[in-house]
């Protein structure tokens, strides 16, 4: 086991301001479809998201607009199309985590019901034509 103090000096040196500031921006559900659907596609276009989603294309571009300003995401222009894609190195290792821990808890209990209580599912893939 690690000496506590070394620990506890350690912790005091480390600065996670940047990493919270991008918590924060992912936190929200819309956010983190988007940047799965991103992960899993490489790129997409903005029309695609929003009608996957099932959101209007203002809402979809309100979130997209807040992940490129943090540099989550950036976007490339192919004719009048706008295509988004994830530039942020952590980003995808994040969603990845996630997506792993929703699967250990939508694993099945002896009852046949996830962890939480009931059947759950992980998204198969989002953004297909």
């Amino acid at each position: 086991m690690a000496d506590k103090e070394a620990v506890m000096t350690q912790v005091k040196e480390l600065d996670f301001s940047e990493e919270a500031d991008l918590l924060r921006v992912l936190a929200h559900p819309v956010r983190l479809q988007i940047v799965y659907g991103l992960s899993e596609v490489g790129d997409c276009n903005v029309k695609n998201i929003w009608s996957c989603l099932g959101l209007s294309q203002s809402n979809v571009s309100q979130h997209l607009n807040i992940m490129k300003r943090q540099g989550i995401i950036a976007s490339r222009r192919e004719g009048v199309e706008v295509h988004y894609f994830l530039t942020h190195p952590l980003v995808r290792d994040l969603i990845l985590s996630i997506l792993k821990y929703k699967e250990k808890e939508a694993s099945p209990s002896p009852s046949g019901e996830g962890k939480s209580g009931g059947p759950q599912s992980v998204p198969n893939g989002p953004f297909r034509e």
